[in-house]
């Protein structure tokens, strides 16, 4: 069921959170935590190279060539199942043409997911495939295995786009690592629409209310408890992860990096595949895979998801 302000105070809580639980302008669910998707980085290997985190697209193209050319691998991939891969081209489509392309093909008014900044995000995942900016093999490694993220531990690779789970993995699996752990936001692209604080990211968990239930009243109450200031600390000291609750800070230095980014992103896309219908969101992450295999040309890629979600959407 939908809610409102007079069932939950909507102003305690991130604006770009909310956005991920409304539709039609309808709000039907109240978040508690929120994972972004950024670029972790070895900051000793970044140090040892005089290299700077970049700020436009340019400049992460020379961070490439100077990992590569130092015997690093710059990007580490674990993309057996595509969801990691189609990250890159979600955000490249993101900064080319800003969140409005995304939206617009979805709900299928106006540019289709075959528009030309769908391929030109294409383009420029071959040109870093060309480049050697990823491990080998990647699209073969399954990324819950642990293998793309053991290229981070043992120095092998320098960055890694991937959610914030991340640094949960770190501490969990190489605790050492941390030290020499940094963080970045995809870097602008000049000429492009998209605005650079744009994230790729999702509420989770979000609370909602079953339309049909019996006790209404009760559930309301029930998700606003499990959204309200006190659970989102204990959840942000517990899972080390933010929170979609305004103005909270953290002692933790990584998650206060991630909710000061947050708190001023203008937009927080979700992945493709968690809000398109299965049927294209499957299309759309073998695309991407096939796309990074370089077994797909940019135009192929984009014209089979635009023809899956005419078959389904329109």
């Amino acid at each position: 069921m939908s809610l409102d302000q007079t069932d939950v105070d909507f102003d305690q809580y991130l604006d770009v959170a909310l956005d991920n639980a409304t539709f039609e302008e309808e709000i039907y669910g109240v978040p508690l935590g929120v994972s972004l998707t950024l670029f972790f980085y070895n900051t000793g290997i970044f140090e040892e190279l005089e290299l700077d985190t970049p700020k436009d697209y340019d400049e992460f193209i020379t961070v490439v060539e100077t990992l590569r050319d130092n015997d690093y691998y710059p990007l580490a991939l674990a993309n057996q199942t595509g969801w990691t891969g189609a990250y890159y081209q979600e955000y490249l489509v993101n900064r080319l043409a800003g969140e409005g392309l995304y939206d617009d093909a979805l709900q299928r008014e106006g540019a289709g997911f075959d528009d030309e900044n769908y391929v030109r995000a294409n383009e420029k995942i071959q040109d870093l495939v060309d480049m050697d900016a990823f491990n080998p093999g990647f699209n073969g490694i399954p990324y819950d295995a642990g293998q793309g993220r053991q290229l981070m531990y043992s120095e092998q690779a320098a960055m890694m786009l991937i959610t914030t789970s991340f640094l949960n993995n770190v501490r969990d699996e190489a605790p050492q690592y941390e030290d020499d752990l940094g963080v970045f936001p995809f870097p602008t692209i000049e000429g492009g629409e998209g605005d650079g604080s744009n994230l790729l990211g999702s509420g989770a968990p979000v609370w909602s209310v079953y339309e049909d239930t019996e006790h209404e009243e009760l559930a309301i109450e029930l998700i606003k408890e499990l959204s309200n200031e006190e659970t989102s600390i204990d959840y942000m000291d517990s899972t080390a992860s933010m929170s979609a609750y305004e103005g909270l800070q953290s002692d933790d230095a990584f998650v206060q990096q991630f909710i000061d980014l947050l708190q001023d992103a203008n937009y927080l896309g979700m992945p493709y595949d968690q809000t398109m219908p299965p049927s294209v969101a499957q299309v759309h992450l073998d695309a991407a895979q096939e796309v990074l295999g370089n077994t797909l040309t940019p135009e192929e890629a984009a014209d089979l998801v635009e023809e899956a979600a005419q078959n389904s959407l329109d």
